[in-house]
């Protein structure tokens, strides 16, 4: 009986902070309540709305799973899991979540299933543009998919190389930022940052980008040969300074 009190005021807490919007003592109280009961399904329910709140959608999906493995008939995990399947541009495991929701939530499945073909048609016609070398036409089309699968990291990387073709690199450095983010652990993306602020110029962001793929695994041999080549371009820069400086007081 005590335990229950004390996972039930978990929950508790953990609303209330979650409706006053301190997320992290939120998602403390959601951890207790789960640890305290792994068979709590709100418990997972709640907890996800808050990784979602935090934009960490892996785990918001790994709760929305365990939420309808513990009860198959809670409708409203089916729609968040199909939402983020969308947003992660897992086209047909959405559909198939939304289509299972036909019966309970139609309005819901159908708002889902409606926005399957928009992002698969925009997907086929950015690729099919930049096949053909019309690279600002497929950068639109691009545009349009992220607008659904916001959390696709494969539509940004094609979106990055788009705009590379133009010589855009700036708005590349932006999408290949944001795969970063979305995948933690993802050291091809911090070489690529890394690359890219080099190729400005910008050695210092350059250095910080491959530093951090190499906390990531500093075993990494593609990432320690270009961190050696961004501290020597350093070096080589400040001789140049110094010696630049020096013929100035003469």
């Amino acid at each position: 009986w005590y335990q229950r009190r004390v996972r039930g005021e978990h929950l508790d807490q953990g609303t209330q902070l979650l409706r006053t919007g301190n997320l992290g003592e939120a998602l403390n109280h959601y951890h207790a309540a789960v640890e305290g009961d792994a068979k709590n399904y709100l418990a997972y329910y709640q907890r996800a709305t808050v990784f979602l709140a935090l934009g960490r959608h892996r785990q918001a999906l790994s709760d929305f799973d365990a939420v309808i493995k513990l009860k198959p008939d809670f409708h409203h995990a089916k729609s968040e899991r199909g939402s983020v399947l969308m947003k992660q541009g897992k086209i047909e495991e959405a559909r198939a979540q939304f289509t299972d929701l036909l019966d309970v939530d139609p309005d819901k499945a159908q708002a889902g299933l409606s926005d399957l073909p928009v992002l698969e048609q925009a997907i086929e016609d950015g690729d099919e543009h930049f096949d053909n070398n019309d690279y600002a036409t497929a950068i639109d089309h691009y545009d349009n998919a992220i607008d659904i699968a916001k959390w696709d990291t494969t539509l940004r990387e094609k979106r990055a190389e788009a705009y590379l073709k133009l010589g855009n690199i700036i708005n590349a450095i932006g999408d290949v930022r944001a795969i970063a983010k979305l995948t933690n652990d993802n050291t091809d993306a911090y070489l690529r940052l890394s690359q890219l602020h080099y190729i400005m110029g910008e050695e210092e962001e350059s250095l910080k980008e491959i530093r951090e793929c190499l906390k990531l695994d500093q075993d990494h041999k593609a990432c320690h040969t270009h961190y050696k080549k961004v501290k020597e371009a350093g070096k080589a820069a400040e001789s140049s300074s110094g010696a630049y400086k020096r013929r100035s007081v003469r």
